[in-house]
């Protein structure tokens, strides 16, 4: 398995073939997302889409674009005595954009890349 360094994986934008590359995993692993989509992205180059989990809906399910990869997590918002909402993740995998739902990676410690 991968070890990824967030510095380096965690894009602010994505471009049109990004788009295609993240939406495809998606609809390839997810085919329901776009039926279930809760936070529709309101211009280009946004890294996430977000969408009601099958069979529970108090929880979301997540993807972010990280270039090569898409990090699903599963996330619920639970609400504690002053009505304030606290976001429990629940869990996450890193997959290859290009696969399945198969986890190929994990997060490593954050290092800044060499100038």
């Amino acid at each position: 398995m991968k070890v990824l360094n967030p510095a380096q994986f965690t894009p602010m934008t994505i471009d049109g073939e990004g788009t295609e590359l993240f939406e495809a995993f998606l609809d390839r692993n997810y085919p329901d997302w776009r039926e279930r989509e809760i936070f529709r992205p309101k211009y280009g180059g946004t890294i996430q889409r977000c969408w009601l989990a099958i069979g529970n809906d108090d929880v979301e399910r997540v993807a972010f674009y990280r270039d090569g990869f898409v990090e699903v997590c599963d996330r619920c918002i639970g609400l504690d005595d002053d009505e304030e909402g606290e976001i429990h993740w629940l869990k996450s995998m890193i997959c290859d954009i290009d696969g399945d739902r198969t986890p190929v990676a994990v997060w490593g410690q954050r290092v800044e890349p060499a100038e």
